[in-house]
């Protein structure tokens, strides 16, 4: 996922493989409350560098399904979320201060 506005060195983005060995499972169905933990834990930063950014600093609610699969030794992810997060914006951007919320009433990997 290689778009403007996502901040891929403070993890903006699902690592799969990351989060494959961050659960440490036998099955591969995740727990939703599992990755409402890696998501708290990960600190997902959105937005351009130095100007607008929000980071997540709480997952109000998430349901749904994930998965992890392994097809041809690459783990991949599989999911059907809805979820409301609450973001502040960042210390040094015009964001700094903003408090907000955003609910994603479908979130899926097709």
């Amino acid at each position: 996922m290689d778009q403007p506005g996502i901040n891929q060195a403070q993890h903006g983005k699902f690592s799969v493989l990351y989060l494959f060995f961050y659960l440490n499972r036998e099955d591969k169905k995740i727990k939703i409350e599992q990755l409402k933990k890696y998501l708290a834990d990960t600190h997902i930063i959105i937005g351009t560098p130095n100007e607008a950014q929000l980071e997540i600093t709480e997952v109000k609610s998430m349901s749904g399904e994930a998965s992890i699969a392994v097809i041809r030794s690459e783990p991949r992810m599989g999911y059907e979320l809805s979820f409301k997060v609450e973001l502040t914006g960042c210390k040094g951007t015009y964001l700094e201060g903003l408090k907000c919320e955003v609910e994603v009433e479908e979130m899926c990997d097709d």
